[in-house]
């Protein structure tokens, strides 16, 4: 491996709270000057300060103000936020990992209205939970593995990407329930739908194949698991952000995938049997157990909860945004370089194309046919590396040429 400078210097003392111990808008992201921290977060419909000053915004939390005038609090102590929380009526607080990106310092805005549209800045958090959590999708399914990967990448643990998340969760549309339930699994799911689901696995070449059965989407004359098309709800250890979870950790050296804590960390004994035996993993894994000390140049996404939306107070529908952090670069000029390369359409006149693949030459209406079947196929989720690998043969084209038309098909 060559020889690099420290790119974990960000990583300070670790959190004083640590993990937990317990059982098992822009299609490329924003990329910019990130900052991330443990805080305590709840939400009311009540002004604190209407309560007295026993609280002080910036030296007890930091507050936002939702946009039908409720708030979200940010404690920097446990402690003061049970309290405080308890003052106003709130539900309990949780423990969230908060991502802050520096409205000033991002390098790819695609209009000159992009920096209006985030005035109040640009963040969003994740609730930090176990595996047994009905949010594990959240921190264990989706934030941690994406920052671990670009953290291995950036460290050369691995030399390409070995994990991805479906471009169908980017866009502005509602996201389908066989969406989520192929994504992060059904909520429902039980003991009977995993037997039965380990028997579709066994009898479908792809992971895809499987879901399509649970799905009631495909047919089977096989009598073994002809009689449970269409009625098997797909437990999240069969989803497919849990089996791109799986994959990199395996990549990184670690055959558990259900651990997530570095080594020599747990405070407990059911804690330590959550500690990697993978060094490079760990390594990584610190990301998240210690304390930032100062921001980092990275790519930020913010794609909407999988798990659905909610009804703000105006009744209309909203999702939660989660933060994945999809690349880490070594300073600003590094991370300007890589905002030219990730825009590729940003000088392009409003309704133009991306440059066509060369071997197809003026065939646009064939192409975007052909990449759109492969795009079905996938259920539009973004290719992993092996499957970009099958489809650039396929297609007789280059990588970037499926990143650049994918979402536009």
């Amino acid at each position: 491996m060559p020889a690099m400078d420290n790119i974990f210097d960000f990583l300070g003392t670790p959190s004083a709270q640590g993990l937990p111990e317990g059982p098992g808008e822009f299609t490329n992201g924003l990329i910019g000057s990130l900052m991330a921290r443990k805080l305590w977060k709840f939400w009311s419909p009540e002004d604190i300060t209407l309560y007295g000053d026993v609280y002080q915004p910036g030296r007890d939390y930091v507050v936002r103000k939702t946009g039908d005038s409720s708030y979200f609090y940010y404690f920097f102590q446990s402690e003061a936020a049970v309290k405080a929380a308890e003052l106003v009526k709130a539900f309990s607080p949780s423990y969230v990992w908060c991502f802050e990106m520096d409205t000033a310092s991002v390098l790819n805005f695609l209009t000159d209205k992009g920096p209006e549209a985030w005035k109040n800045g640009i963040s969003a958090d994740v609730r930090i939970t176990t595996l047994d959590s009905k949010y594990r999708h959240e921190f264990q399914m989706l934030v941690l593995p994406a920052i671990v990967n670009a953290l291995a990448i950036r460290a050369g643990f691995l030399s390409e990407s070995n994990w991805s998340y479906p471009e169908a969760g980017f866009g502005e549309a509602e996201l389908t329930e066989q969406f989520r339930w192929r994504m992060i699994g059904h909520p429902d799911a039980d003991a009977a739908d995993q037997d039965a689901m380990i028997k579709l696995v066994q009898a479908c070449s792809t992971l895809t194949d499987a879901h399509d059965l649970a799905l009631g989407l495909t047919t089977s004359d096989l009598p073994a698991i002809a009689g449970l098309v269409g009625k098997v709800r797909i437990p999240w250890r069969f989803s497919t952000a849990w089996q791109r979870r799986t994959a990199l950790w395996q990549a990184l050296g670690e055959p558990n995938p259900d651990v997530y804590l570095p080594s020599n960390v747990a405070v407990t004994k059911k804690g330590k049997e959550l500690e990697t035996v993978s060094a490079k993993l760990s390594t990584c894994l610190e990301v998240s157990t210690r304390e930032w000390t100062k921001p980092i140049w990275a790519q930020l996404l913010l794609v909407k909860d999988p798990a659905g939306s909610y009804k703000n107070k105006a009744g209309k529908q909203r999702y939660s945004r989660l933060p994945l952090v999809l690349s880490i670069y070594a300073d600003e000029p590094a991370a300007r370089r890589a905002a030219e390369v990730e825009n590729p359409t940003s000088a392009q006149p409003a309704g133009s194309y991306p440059q066509m693949p060369e071997k197809w030459g003026d065939a646009r209406a064939e192409w975007m046919s052909a990449l759109a079947d492969e795009k079905k196929r996938l259920n539009g989720i973004a290719p992993t590396p092996p499957q970009l690998a099958r489809l650039t043969n396929n297609l007789s084209c280059e990588a970037q040429d499926i990143t650049a038309w994918w979402s536009l098909v």
